[in-house]
């Protein structure tokens, strides 16, 4: 079914996964794979629902819960996500995934040494790990290294989960150092990217306002 939703065969692979838990409603793979399937058309209550019926038959699935942490993470749901996401790495203590993006959580509630160290780590084992990297982009932001900033930034902005907040940390940082052009640029590839973004629309009601008051 992976495959048919790789080659862009929604529909198709949406049928085929329903099926597949309407004859066996103890298929827990086939709950995972249709909240992706759930994902991509765009219908994320229903891709949580189905994550957690899979992790409800077989709470040792990765990618279920895996998936879950994820969705969270992007509906700002950091503890939630954190809660998985230690249950991940408890079981599988060398998953860097789930470490970066327990990194991630942590930093976003405020464990700044926690997530600091533990992307360090992941780092270390795997030096181009994008969401570790996004870890370090928005600590250097906060911290006015702008060289950083960019540099991590550019290693999360081509990976599909992180993409949105790269370009969003690039952009803050193009209006904090007043590049007025490199702010607009990243603002609306962080919109087109996703329309109804609230970041992007925060970002570029900014960039609107500088444009209007450039002093």
């Amino acid at each position: 079914m992976l495959v048919l939703l790789a080659r862009g065969r929604r529909g198709e692979a949406g049928e085929h996964l329903h099926t597949a838990v309407e004859l066996d409603e103890d298929y827990a793979e086939a709950h995972g794979n249709l909240g992706v399937y759930y994902l991509l058309v765009g219908d994320p209550a229903r891709a949580e629902r189905s994550f957690e019926a899979a992790l409800g038959i077989d709470p040792g699935l990765r990618e279920p819960r895996l998936n879950l942490a994820e969705l969270w993470i992007t509906q700002e749901r950091y503890r939630e996500a954190r809660a998985q996401l230690l249950r991940l790495v408890q079981v599988a203590p060398e998953d860097l995934l789930a470490h970066a993006w327990l990194a991630y959580c942590d930093q976003r509630l405020g464990r700044l040494a926690e997530a600091l160290d533990r992307a360090d780590k992941v780092l270390t084992r795997d030096p181009v790990q994008p969401v570790a990297h996004l870890v370090f982009a928005q600590d250097a932001l906060g911290r006015g290294d702008w060289e950083a900033t960019r540099a991590h930034a550019q290693q999360a902005v081509d990976h599909g989960p992180t993409r949105e907040a790269a370009l969003a940390t690039l952009a803050a940082m193009a209006l904090v150092t007043h590049d007025a052009s490199g702010a607009a640029e990243l603002t609306a590839e962080l919109l087109r990217h996703n329309p109804s973004s609230r970041v992007g629309l925060f970002l570029a009601a900014e960039v609107h306002r500088q444009a209007a008051n450039p002093d």
